[in-house]
């Protein structure tokens, strides 16, 4: 379940604190150039947002030298499994100087991190092509993670003044930018009617994930079983699965696998089935 997953990451997390302090002590690496902590999920508990995306990212050297850090402590101890990172929910907290307000801290996503990087101490407007390119972002998640952006006024469109963003626009960091606020949170969730969207298409993952999970449970108890009766096998079933599921759940898998002929009901008792091999 998600509590004992975070209760598992934080364990690793702290595991591999203590491997690169010992590292740094004994002169086997140099000290990490940047604060960072990592929480490995498993993907099953925490299924795929609209705009999580493959590892693409265009990050900067010392991010990329300590990620694989921890890749390199991880792989030693799960050797068969491959961590895959989800920069949009990610967090970085980014010291930025501004001309007229002095040093602020910057909460923003991994995202937006690599998209004010690559802006700073640029004086020259950047064309959303070229964006893209520079931060490894396509079209989708680079509008998304500038929404932002623009909104808090640290970018700024180059001569366009319309909400949307748009493929023809350009973009320039804001010079005369100021704020009295020492903190500033720009990693917001974007508008409400988009977040409705993506929380249903959320739930309509993890159900679909979940009637899979079903799935293979019943196939592999009725291989190894070969007959069972109803109420045995959605006992069996309620004993194996991680997650919540109610008898409808089941039997609905259970007619699906009896449509798709994995299994098939005893001639002689309905309520008996048989693993078709």
């Amino acid at each position: 379940c998600s509590t004992s997953d975070i209760s598992l990451s934080e364990d690793l997390a702290q595991e591999f604190h203590r491997s690169i302090t010992t590292a740094v002590n004994t002169n086997q690496m140099r000290p990490p150039s940047i604060d960072y902590s990592v929480r490995v999920l498993t993907e099953g508990s925490w299924p795929k947002s609209e705009n999580d995306m493959p590892s693409t990212l265009n990050l900067p050297d010392e991010v990329k030298d300590s990620l694989a850090s921890f890749e390199a402590f991880y792989a030693k101890r799960h050797k068969n499994r491959k961590l895959v990172w989800q920069y949009p929910r990610c967090e970085a907290l980014i010291t930025a100087e501004f001309p007229l307000c002095g040093k602020k801290e910057l909460k923003v996503n991994a995202c937006q991190a690599v998209i004010l990087t690559q802006m700073s101490n640029k004086t020259e407007p950047m064309n959303f092509a070229a964006l893209s390119s520079s931060t490894g972002l396509d079209s989708k998640n680079l509008q998304d993670s500038l929404f932002s952006l623009l909104d808090s006024k640290i970018i700024l469109k180059a001569g366009s003044h319309h909400r949307k963003i748009l493929p023809t626009d350009t973009f320039v960091a804001n010079s005369g930018f100021k704020s009295n606020l020492r903190v500033l949170k720009l990693n917001r969730e974007r508008p409400k009617i988009r977040r409705r969207i993506e929380r249903k298409q959320v739930q309509e993952q993890v159900l679909a994930d979940r009637g899979s999970v079903l799935d293979a449970t019943i196939v592999r108890i009725m291989k190894i079983k070969k007959t069972m009766t109803h109420k045995d096998l959605m006992a069996d079933v309620v004993k194996l699965v991680k997650f919540t599921c109610t008898a409808q759940d089941i039997k609905k898998q259970i007619d699906n696998l009896l449509h798709r002929d994995y299994i098939e009901r005893d001639e002689n008792n309905p309520e008996v089935y048989n693993y078709k091999a």
